[in-house]
């Protein structure tokens, strides 16, 4: 479920990302995991990065689409925001 009220912030510098035209790959320096992302994630990851590593969905959702978000649109943020808190690549923070 998506999350309201929550500032997302990059966990860095625990983890370097790379990243290609047909993904993502976020790896963890502390433990040496690696985890391939998706395209979508990736982008999201690198808006926020420019964001200073920290914003919340509505923010963060205009960043990436460049446009005044729909609710729908930061829902989707959202959710994918807690799958990468799950990663550790994100902390979720209350705003």
């Amino acid at each position: 479920m998506a999350e309201s009220g929550v500032t997302y912030t990059l966990n860095q510098p625990r983890f370097a990302f790379r990243h290609w035209d047909d993904g993502c790959v976020a790896h963890d320096e502390a433990d040496g995991s690696l985890y391939e992302l998706t395209p979508a994630a990736g982008l999201v990851l690198t808006e926020l990065q420019a964001m200073g590593g920290q914003a919340d969905g509505m923010a963060l959702a205009s960043k990436v689409l460049q446009a005044q978000p729909e609710h729908d649109d930061i829902q989707l943020i959202q959710e994918l925001m807690v799958q990468l808190g799950e990663l550790g690549i994100v902390r979720l923070e209350p705003a």
